[in-house]
Order: C-alpha cells, then structure tokens, then sequence
C-alpha cells in the first residue's frame, strides 16, 4: 500500500491495530465467495484528505460519535456498501465520489463486497 491513495474511513473508535491506537479502516473490495480483496482506489487526479459522499445525498456527519452508542456506526453502514458490475463503490446504490469522479474496486472485482 505503500504511496498508494486509498479510501478511508475516518474517526472510528480507538482499536489496537499491530499494538498502535487506530481511529481509522482501509476499504477493500471483495468477492462474494471471498477468494479475492483489492483495495479501493479514489477517482484519477484525487489527494489525500478529499471527502467521499454518496451520489444524490447529502453529507452531514455527526460532530462526534455518541458515547452511550455502544454499537459501531461501522457495522450498520457496511451490510450496505458493495461493489456494482461496472465496479463502482456504492452504498445501497448511491455511488461513492468525490469531486474528480466515482471511487471504484483497483482491479476486477465486479459484484462484490465492501470491507
């Protein structure tokens, strides 16, 4: 993954990743059958820090997670979000962008998962 853009999901309660405090999850595509993962990849021309919203809605993340929320926002999004034929990352079927275009699987998973 080295100098590779990725997508990222931000902000996420502390977990112990290799011993070091993480806030955040790398998304990967996957098969359904799970014999393959590749990252996802930011639209051509994106930097690292560009917000991602999902097509036709509107961004309005809380200021900060609940703390009497003890379930993971994580695990009500995810069931959601998957991979189209054309190889699109979607949430539902709101494609994930950002300004300079769709984010997409890396390589040639089609019809799949997101983790």
């Amino acid at each position: 993954m080295k100098d590779a853009l990725v997508v990222v999901i931000c902000n996420l309660r502390q977990k112990k990743l290799a011993g070091y405090p993480s806030h955040g999850m790398v998304l990967c595509a996957e098969t359904p059958d799970k014999s393959a993962v590749e990252l996802l990849k930011p639209p051509a021309g994106s930097k690292a820090g560009d917000k991602i919203t999902f097509e036709g809605q509107e961004r309005d993340p809380p200021a900060a997670l609940h703390k009497s929320d003890k379930q993971n926002p994580w695990f009500r999004v995810q069931p959601a979000l998957n991979i189209d034929a054309e190889g699109v990352a979607r949430w539902n079927e709101f494609a994930m962008e950002t300004e300079k275009g769709k984010c997409t699987a890396a390589g040639s998973i089609r019809n799949g998962v997101i983790h």
